[in-house]
């Protein structure tokens, strides 16, 4: 639908195979099953695995990029979200917990019932067609992101947290 639509636009699916121990992947095939899809899809051209890459390169790609798609079954710390709103990228995500705690689907990004592709397309096609909507979206969520989970903020939480703690027996 999304190539159709944005024939210049390109996903890139950023990460490697992931592994329970060294030698034993997690999803067996993976690169194999993700390969067969994009190509039965016809999408090998515009869709790229790219493995595992450095911290340097994910920011510079980042930096270039119109948005980040993060359909995630399961999360904790959603790392990769804080960091695409540092950069005030806009964002489109699962609706799952982790992410319902930074993203205020409609103003900074678009949470998305998790499993549902057409959702998921329909928000990227959203973001893609209104940019000036998507940046602000991102600025929101840069906003947010440097008011509540800067570094420097969050030790300053911590340190009152302590503080109170010594000082309330």
């Amino acid at each position: 639908h999304l190539q159709t639509l944005h024939p210049d636009c390109h996903l890139l699916i950023i990460g490697d195979e992931p592994f329970l121990r060294p030698g034993e992947p997690y999803y067996p095939g993976y690169r194999q099953r993700m390969t067969a899809i994009m190509t039965e899809l016809g999408v090998q051209e515009t869709v790229h695995l790219t493995g595992a890459i450095d911290q340097a390169m994910l920011q510079a790609i980042m930096k270039k990029a119109r948005g980040l798609v993060f359909p995630s079954h399961m999360e904790g710390m959603p790392y990769v979200l804080l960091e695409a709103g540092l950069l005030g990228l806009p964002v489109v995500c699962s609706d799952i917990p982790a992410f319902r705690e930074l993203i205020d689907h409609g103003h900074n990004g678009y949470l998305v019932p998790q499993g549902d592709h057409e959702a998921l397309a329909v928000a990227v096609e959203r973001l893609l067609r209104d940019e000036t909507m998507a940046w602000a979206m991102g600025a929101h969520l840069q906003r947010m992101i440097l008011g509540h989970h800067d570094a420097a903020v969050m030790a300053e939480r911590y340190t009152d947290f302590f503080y109170e703690l010594l000082h309330s027996s």
